[in-house]
């Protein structure tokens, strides 16, 4: 059954088995009429909203399974918390909350919603920097029609072919990454956590982190794809950034806070960096007062890369299944592990 809770709405009389779901977002009605028909016990709840408060204390006090970005509770208030599904791909906004330090409460994500999506968002800015379409934006906004010899100067493109693309998080994201770039003749580095022979069906060279410098300094195309957590925090600092072969192009879809943004704008400035895409900032909403706006050879968007055009479809499947293991006692899909922070 489903509803709208509202302060006002008595809840009904549940039954000691009887499972409540509580939604913080805006998801359509047959998404929460797919939940529903997992089981009879399963009662679907949702109250759009951003932060605990605004969910009345009455329902914090049945809710079992939460599915919500940021709204939060307190563990007193909701007793019967067992679970919380993140409408979010990365865990980094929650480790500080009590239910993540001060509970043993799973909490999972939709890790792989958005891994073709954010491929494709990548491919897009090595293509767009490799044939030097914001100079050719600029061009137009001017009305420039430059000589044959300046646009062979300008406009040559990068030959995509052998270049080297080292993808910084090798998860399900990296490897989407991976996947497109070698359809483009590119050869890809992986760096994760532990190292191996070979990636995915031998098509990729998967590196430990004790080899990232090395990485960096044969690379064309430096993708930054990890979660944030206090080990990866700065990862790419100014040294890391010096590291990176002169010409390189460096594109964040992962966090702010993972790359030095400073020494990406110097980088960029001196020449050492070629271009550099960042969708994630430090501090978002990106402030028009920052001087990242004006760096030459940065593309800036607005925390973009993630967005997929089935994320209502792909959402939605994985948490009907996660909701049948719950209710059948099975592991969740997608379980963030509080000993590595993601």
């Amino acid at each position: 059954m489903s509803w709208n809770a509202q302060p006002a709405v008595d809840l009904p009389r549940l039954a000691a088995d009887d499972v409540v779901y509580l939604s913080t977002l805006q998801l359509p009605d047959a998404t929460l009429a797919q939940f529903g028909e997992v089981s009879p016990r399963l009662h679907v709840i949702q109250q759009p909203c951003t932060t605990a408060d605004e969910v009345p204390e009455e329902l914090w006090q049945k809710v079992q399974v939460l599915h919500t970005s940021t709204a939060l509770p307190d563990p007193a208030i909701a007793p019967r918390l067992a679970w919380v599904q993140l409408d979010t791909a990365g865990v980094d906004h929650v480790v500080r909350h009590p239910i993540w330090t001060q509970t043993a409460i799973p909490v999972t994500t939709i890790a792989g919603v958005s891994g073709r999506w954010t491929a494709e968002y990548v491919v897009m800015m090595i293509l767009a920097a490799s044939h030097r379409l914001p100079q050719m934006l600029e061009l137009q906004r001017t009305r420039t029609w430059p000589t044959f010899a300046e646009r062979w100067r300008r406009f040559l493109p990068a030959d995509l072919n052998g270049a080297t693309c080292t993808i910084v998080g090798f998860g399900q994201i990296g490897q989407a990454v991976g996947e497109l770039c070698v359809a483009l003749g590119m050869d890809v580095v992986g760096i994760r956590r532990t190292a191996a022979e070979s990636g995915p069906g031998g098509w990729v060279t998967v590196a430990g982190p004790d080899e990232l410098t090395a990485a960096l300094g044969r690379s064309d195309y430096v993708v930054v794809a990890v979660p944030l957590t206090p080990e990866t925090r700065m990862l790419l600092d100014r040294s890391a950034i010096e590291a990176i072969k002169p010409g390189a192009m460096l594109i964040n879809v992962a966090r702010g806070g993972i790359v030095d943004e400073a020494a990406v704008a110097d980088a960029l400035r001196s020449g050492q960096l070629s271009s550099a895409a960042m969708d994630v900032f430090a501090g978002e909403p990106l402030p028009d007062s920052s001087p990242l706006w004006d760096v030459p050879g940065l593309i800036i968007s607005p925390h973009v890369s993630g967005f997929a055009g089935d994320y209502v479809s792909q959402v939605g499947a994985l948490v009907t299944e996660n909701l049948r293991r719950y209710i059948d006692g099975k592991p969740l899909l997608n379980a963030a592990s509080r000993e590595a922070g993601y």
